[in-house]
């Protein structure tokens, strides 16, 4: 490096000359020493505004530091797809190979590594206390899990770590994760509790859900809805607990709930095979989509970008709509299975499992064709499959049967990069604190479930209702100016009031022909009801003319003066 002609060997052997590098100290020395001894002279205080002057350029450059960090920190839109480095599982088999529907779990083991073969597990429940129902935690941390006779629990499922066990010695019906880990819903016989995961303690009561058959927690609302026998729906919000919206949907027994997670729709099922949507602002059902006539419905699943979803029924047939337009797209009869598919769910990449009996399959973009079969997995046993959930951020579907909870690897199921605002699975103890204060200033008013939230902030069109409103509003006003202008005339004349009681007293002819040609039952009762009403109006009228007229005679009419007494000498 160091060869004559190269500038940035020079510019070094330059900085390292000890002839001059003493000189530039003994420049610098005696100007350091003047600032010093000024600063310090009696007398005068021009050092103190340098003082405070130095203190501000550097707290200003402090500032502008830190802001230029925090740009630079900041990740653009355009960036998002280039550290979104980590690409999805899946199972690639060549020609003349056997297909990937037909891989069993034990097949896959030489394919994965050691944390991953960690994640497959089997836990053996007492039969008596089953069927159970299960739910993963957002952040795909913990497994909360329900049997039918009251035993529950919550644990860390990836170091399997129990964190509360309890018997409520009654029936439980679902259970449910809300704004985060640490508090779980669970609909039991009478109401729906909330649970503490520490030790599950019970922590309310909510006494507003009476009977309730299935759960669903808004995340970005903080709202908790049920569904119950008698085909009521309940909101309560929890961050308050009032009650955010109640109705009753007329259709009976429900028993299949599930949410739309692009816009916080409510979707039931029905026995009469219609599926139903619902926020709770609106008293009537925003949808209604008749989905299996004559069947009852068994699972509604949506997407997690919901354009579709996914119905089973008693007909034995899965079948995806477009709910952009209410349409069917694919209709796929399970003609393999001797159980109708009972239960459905579909996962960040869009999979869908579907439950039938003893097996659940695995269906890829089943919206572009006619759904083929990625995977399959046979539960072992006699046990019948009561629950499928997908794991978030995991090729992991857990299933809930009559006496067992377990795990199955399914590669290409979950989602390989992680959103830390939404969901962070690596947060720590400060993270836990302030995560539910975040979600509370970001939390969305219940008007704001719609259909098509894209509609909030639009100015509303100008329909029938309202034009005939303003038209009868601008009716009254004209009236009003009219008897304005009527008063401002006859003011001090009472010919022209005489004329109006005169007009009055006339029958309104024009007024009563509208009311006698009506026709159907009952039109001579009618046509007697609107007379009398038209009466009633022009007696009013006349009332209030004549007493206007009575005031201006009053008014016109002066006192007489008294003849003064001579009073006596």
């Amino acid at each position: 490096d160091f060869l004559p002609g190269n500038p940035t060997a020079s510019r070094i052997v330059k900085s390292m000359d000890p002839r001059e590098q003493p000189a530039a100290k003994q420049a610098q020395a005696p100007s350091h020493k003047k600032k010093k001894i000024s600063a310090k002279s009696p007398g005068k205080n021009p050092g103190k505004g340098k003082k405070d002057a130095s203190k501000g350029k550097i707290k200003g450059k402090k500032q502008q530091g830190e802001a230029n960090k925090r740009k630079r920190q900041e990740v653009k839109p355009e960036d998002m797809e280039f550290l979104n480095i980590e690409e999805a599982g899946f199972i690639r088999t060549e020609e003349g190979e056997k297909q990937s529907s037909k891989w069993a779990q034990e097949e896959l083991d030489p394919y994965l590594d050691v944390q991953t073969k960690r994640k497959k597990f089997k836990l053996d429940m007492d039969p008596k206390l089953g069927p159970y129902r299960i739910d993963f935690s957002a952040n795909s941390r913990c497994l909360a899990i329900a049997g039918r006779k009251g035993h529950l629990a919550v644990f860390d499922w990836r170091e399997f770590s129990l964190w509360g066990e309890t018997q409520v010695r009654e029936t439980v019906r679902d259970i449910k994760f809300l704004h985060d880990d640490r508090f779980i819903a669970v609909a039991q016989k009478e109401h729906a509790y909330i649970y503490a995961h520490q030790g599950m303690v019970e922590v309310h009561q909510l006494e507003g859900h009476i009977k309730p058959n299935r759960l669903e927690f808004l995340p970005y609302h903080f709202l908790l809805a049920s569904v119950n026998g008698i085909g009521k729906l309940v909101y309560q919000d929890t961050s308050h607990g009032k009650i955010a919206g109640g109705h009753d949907t007329a259709m009976g027994n429900c028993d299949v709930m599930c949410q739309n997670p692009y816009n916080g729709v409510i979707c039931l099922g029905h026995n009469m095979g219609t599926v139903t949507m619902w926020s709770p602002t609106c008293k009537t059902a925003l949808a209604q989509l008749r989905c299996a006539p004559g069947c009852a419905l068994l699972s509604v699943s949506v997407d997690l970008t919901g354009n579709y979803m996914v119905t089973t029924g008693t007909d034995n047939k899965i079948k995806i709509w477009d709910v952009r337009k209410f349409e069917q797209l694919e209709m796929h009869k399970c003609t393999k299975f001797v159980h109708p598919p009972s239960c459905t769910k579909i996962s960040q990449r869009g999979v869908l499992a579907v439950g039938c009996g003893k097996t659940v399959a695995l269906y890829k973009n089943c919206h572009l064709n006619q759904p083929k079969e990625y995977m399959t997995h046979v539960v072992e046993g006699a046990d019948m499959i009561e629950n499928v959930a997908f794991c978030p951020f995991e090729d992991v579907l857990g299933l809930g049967t009559n006496s067992t909870v377990q795990t199955a690897i399914m590669p290409g199921v979950g989602e390989p990069n992680i959103h830390s605002l939404s969901a962070n699975m690596y947060e720590t103890k400060t993270n836990r604190a302030e995560r539910p204060i975040r979600q509370l200033l970001d939390k969305l008013a219940p008007d704001t479930i719609m259909l098509d939230p894209t509609e909030i902030g639009r100015v509303a069109p100008v329909n029938d209702r309202s034009q005939r409103l303003m038209a009868l509003r601008q009716k009254k006003f004209e009236t009003k100016q009219k008897l304005t202008h009527k008063q401002e005339v006859h003011d001090g004349d009472e010919e022209g009031l005489q004329e109006e009681i005169d007009d009055t007293e006339e029958p309104d002819n024009k007024r009563l022909k509208g009311h006698v040609g009506f026709r159907g039952k009952k039109k001579g009762k009618r046509a007697y009801v609107s007379k009398q009403m038209a009466r009633q109006h022009n007696e009013r009228r006349l009332t209030k003319v004549r007493e206007r007229a009575d005031i201006m005679r009053a008014a016109k009419q002066k006192p007489e003066k008294k003849p003064q007494q001579q009073q006596a000498p």
